[in-house]
């Protein structure tokens, strides 16, 4: 069997990279933290404040609508909020704040 040490190192390598990338988010509004959300999941956001659909942002993104609602459920768990519209007055007021 092959030894993994290179690889599981190489790995973890890369996950604090990502880590280090993730934390220093310039467009993400100041509010929130910006590792907690993936890149998909702020652009997501941002087309959600403007006012669209899950179907509106899917087809901005190029992606099926029920992938918006797996990212928005995401969201939704990772900032501890249970309603869409709740979601939406909170980062409207950091995105006008930002």
């Amino acid at each position: 069997m092959a030894p993994t040490w290179p690889l599981v190192e190489r790995r973890k390598g890369e996950r604090r990279q990502g880590d280090r990338r993730r934390a220093a988010r310039p467009d993400f509004p100041p509010g929130l933290d910006a590792s907690v959300c993936t890149g998909r999941e702020r652009q997501i956001l941002q087309l959600l404040v403007q006012g669209m659909t899950n179907r509106q942002i899917g087809q901005s993104l190029g992606i099926a609508e029920d992938t918006v609602k797996k990212h928005l459920h995401h969201v939704y768990k990772k900032l501890g909020v249970r309603r869409r519209a709740l979601l939406i007055v909170d980062l409207s007021r950091l995105f006008s704040a930002g």
